[in-house]
């Protein structure tokens, strides 16, 4: 049986601005969703001060900026440049890939005593080559390499759960940390006094399959080290490409608007070309802030406020069929 390895970027937006600021390695530093609305990435300083996840950017503006914090727009077209930078050495590496996210692929190794020291050397390879730093989970299926991914992922190192290692690990791990288990099955889990993987792993097979249907099954064959997620062996055509961009200032010119969104729909063509890819329809959208300092001032006498002259979002789309 091979073994399944779960590659995961770590801070993967902020790591990929530090590329070419690296005097931000030490500074606390988050990237901002393409609106700016809300933090969709942070660092571990960050982290450390508690600032949550998706918190919106008009909250947490004050408290960034006492304590330093660098403060970045969402780049996605870099972001996408540096993932399949990371995703092409990876399949250079090791062969067999199949990317999960943007920042994350699973990728499939045979089963040796020298396993450890061969994904250490992965690691290596990717954060010198790329130069943004990554966490390794291996495990004999999906659910597991995620869990020692993660496990792993903030002391940026490698972990491996096979075997004995697994078994003896399952014994301490929430359910509700398990990949895959919602907040709803937790309360379900809980009020059956299942709280471990060990517990769920102790429970009747039946039992779990009259409480979770297949999903249970599958997911009792997961943690049991029995995959049934299987390889996607068929990569799928992108449904979608995205181009986004907010403006930093309020702008009220047409001319404006029209520069800026020609250049996405360039964007979003050529990337488009690049996959070999077509489509049948270019949705363009343009939107005022929900959040930001534009929206606490008041427009000028000679002016009207007017919905259109304001802190603009803008997302191009073009779906891929």
């Amino acid at each position: 049986m091979a073994y399944i390895g779960l590659l995961d970027c770590n801070n993967f937006f902020v790591s990929c601005e530090r590329l070419f600021r690296p005097d931000l390695r030490n500074r606390p530093t988050v990237v901002l969703s393409s609106n700016d609305g809300c933090v969709v990435a942070r660092s571990e300083e960050v982290k450390a001060l508690g600032i949550p996840m998706g918190v919106p950017y008009f909250k947490a503006k004050a408290e960034l900026e006492q304590h330093g914090v660098a403060v970045f727009s969402g780049n996605l077209t870099l972001y996408r440049d540096i993932s399949a930078r990371v995703m092409k050495l990876l399949r250079e590496t090791v062969g067999n890939v199949e990317q999960y996210s943007i920042d994350e692929a699973f990728f499939y190794l045979p089963e040796s005593s020298g396993v450890l020291e061969e994904v250490q050397t992965l690691k290596h390879l990717i954060e010198q080559q790329i130069g943004v730093p990554v966490a390794i989970g291996v495990g004999k299926t999906k659910t597991i390499a995620k869990y020692a991914c993660d496990l792993k992922k903030r002391q940026e190192g490698v972990a491996i759960l096979v075997g004995e290692s697994w078994q003896q690990e399952a014994k301490q791990i929430p359910m509700t940390v398990v990949w895959g288990v919602g907040a709803r099955t937790s309360e379900k889990l809980r009020q059956h006094d299942i709280k471990t993987v060990a517990d769920f792993l102790a429970a009747d097979p039946a039992r779990v399959a009259q409480l979770f249907g297949v999903y249970g099954e599958r997911l009792r064959a997961e943690l049991n080290e029995i995959p049934a997620h299987h390889h996607a062996l068929k990569e799928t055509k992108q449904q979608s490409i995205m181009s986004t961009r907010s403006f930093k200032a309020i702008i009220s010119k047409r001319s404006e608007l029209e520069v800026a969104v020609a250049y996405h729909v360039e964007q979003v063509g050529r990337e488009l070309r690049n996959k070999d890819l077509h489509t049948k329809r270019i949705r363009v959208l343009l939107e005022t802030s929900r959040h930001g300092d534009w929206m606490l001032q008041e427009a000028p006498r000679s002016e009207p406020a007017s919905p259109n002259c304001g802190h603009a979002g803008m997302l191009l789309k073009t779906a891929c069929m």
